[in-house]
């Protein structure tokens, strides 16, 4: 019976074990979630959570490319109900739209790949508890490109700052491999730029 897999935004309604498996069922075939939340209760509805232990909460990020993959593959329910945690994998813009400046000054945003990341650590940290989580034992785990991403969530203000993870696991990548650092991002910026207007 559990754990189960949600697939989508469910803080609004209460959801229990039989109800819980009808919107799986519906939703199976459905793309783009932004979250995949695993639940490791047996007999509590998500929202009784007030009675129920804080699990820790293990939010795992992608890795094979900085192009193409998603979390959604990734199933964490045996790691949920041996490991006693709740999984959560993200989504996250990729490419061009995830990686490429989108502009030539300094001041314009960019990476918006890994500013999806650190709004998916907020929600985490804002709506956890709702579905058994303690939004204060966040464990990132990365392989490949996602150990990459965790790295450099690591070491970023942004995340630091707000206290929105505990500990991370980097498996096979860190920021510091070749694969990590950008080769002349501002003059490919340029060059895309060109290329789309010629």
């Amino acid at each position: 019976d559990f754990p189960i897999n949600l697939t989508e935004d469910c803080r609004s309604s209460l959801i229990c074990g039989s109800r819980a498996k009808r919107k799986l069922r519906r939703s199976k075939d459905r793309d783009g979630e932004e979250f995949i939340v695993t639940l490791i209760s047996k007999t509590h509805c998500v929202n009784s959570h007030k009675n129920l232990r804080k699990y820790p909460v293990m939010m795992f990020i992608h890795g094979e490319s900085f192009e193409w993959n998603s979390g959604n593959p990734y199933d964490g329910t045996i790691l949920a109900a041996y490991g006693n945690i709740v999984f959560v994998t993200i989504n996250f813009r990729l490419g061009i739209l995830g990686f490429l400046r989108p502009g030539i000054r300094d001041d314009t945003a960019s990476n918006f790949g890994l500013l999806d990341q650190i709004a998916a650590l907020l929600w985490l940290r804002e709506n956890i508890a709702e579905f058994g989580g303690d939004p204060n034992s966040v464990t990132l785990v990365g392989h490949g490109t996602g150990a990459i991403f965790a790295n450099l969530l690591l070491i970023s203000p942004v995340a630091n700052k707000k206290g929105l993870f505990k500990r991370a696991i980097l498996m096979s990548g860190s920021a510091m491999s070749a694969d990590a650092i950008g080769k002349a991002p501002l003059q490919i910026t340029k060059q895309v730029k060109k290329d789309a207007t010629a």
